[in-house]
């Protein structure tokens, strides 16, 4: 009786570890967070986003929009009308990571480095558009 007990309590162990690997979950895997870039909008008050770009984290690249293709080039549009496009969040382990964020067109590629140490990060940026560079006349 007690060796039946023991089997099954096995058993149900097992069925239980296969589940959880089946589950996408590994044993003694690190647990992530969340790093997410938001683009802020332009200057001087502009609400104007990048149409497109890419962001670099730690040798993974995702872009916005996500079917644009890379390396991101040609004309940059900037629009109220991307705000919906003002974000990107990757998934990664505690540690130090270095950043680019692209189109390869003045004033970008902007890079950077962030810490993950156990909790999400929020790494905010500017685009830089076009009126963000011009000098005021005297």
């Amino acid at each position: 009786m007690v060796g039946s007990i023991l089997l099954v309590v096995i058993l149900l162990a097992v069925v239980l570890l296969v589940v959880s690997l089946g589950s996408g979950s590994s044993l003694g895997a690190a647990p992530t967070h969340k790093v997410t870039f938001n683009e802020t909008g332009g200057c001087q008050g502009n609400a104007d986003y990048a149409d497109k770009y890419s962001i670099t984290l730690g040798g993974v690249t995702k872009a916005q929009p996500p079917n644009a293709g890379l390396p991101i080039s040609g004309v940059i549009a900037f629009s109220p009308a991307y705000k919906n496009m003002s974000q990107l969040t990757f998934r990664v382990p505690d540690g130090n990571y270095n950043y680019t964020i692209s189109p390869s067109v003045e004033p970008y590629p902007y890079s950077g480095m962030v810490r993950v140490n156990g909790l999400d990060v929020i790494v905010q940026w500017q685009v830089q558009t076009p009126s963000c560079l011009s000098i005021p006349s005297p």
